[in-house]
């Protein structure tokens, strides 16, 4: 896991002014997935957790809890 450097990897949140500010928080990026895995670890938001592996999201969404 990574905290960004660069204003691209940041999450972007609009002031009470109307400003936009850059936001540095921890980034996981991976070659391969295993999103199963990662969103079974603590303090991962699954709503904002992403795959472009369109057989796993099948996999993960039609498994029993």
């Amino acid at each position: 896991m990574v905290e960004p450097n660069t204003d691209d990897k940041k999450r972007i949140e609009i002031t009470p002014e109307g400003e936009f500010r850059a936001v540095r928080e921890w980034i996981l990026e991976t070659d391969g997935t295993a999103l199963r895995r990662v969103l079974s670890e603590k303090g991962v938001d699954p709503v904002r957790t992403v795959t472009n592996d369109i057989v796993e999201v099948f996999e993960v969404s039609h498994s029993p809890l």
